[in-house]
């Protein structure tokens, strides 16, 4: 895994830590049992480790909790995306 994405600076003034990279942030949010499944797969597309890895965002505060995955896929997401 490479060197930790840094967080731009106008985010990072006005969120501090609660900013974060896309991948982070889902990794974050999975429950403690699902947290072991792989967001890449070696086939990903570039474009989708691009977006995993330098899209930025925020979580409110007030959020609600985010609901139990209603499945468990093992596909990469190539074969998701391929499949819908």
């Amino acid at each position: 895994m490479g060197k930790k994405k840094r967080v731009p600076e106008v985010l990072w003034r006005k969120y501090g830590s609660k900013a974060s990279t896309l991948r982070r942030t889902i990794s974050r949010l999975l429950s403690p049992n699902h947290q072991s499944l792989p967001l890449l797969a070696a086939d990903d597309p570039p474009d989708y480790r691009y977006l995993l890895n330098h899209c930025f965002v925020v979580i409110s505060d007030n959020a609600s909790p985010s609901p139990p995955p209603p499945y468990i896929s093992r596909w990469s997401q190539s074969q998701a995306t391929f499949f819908n």
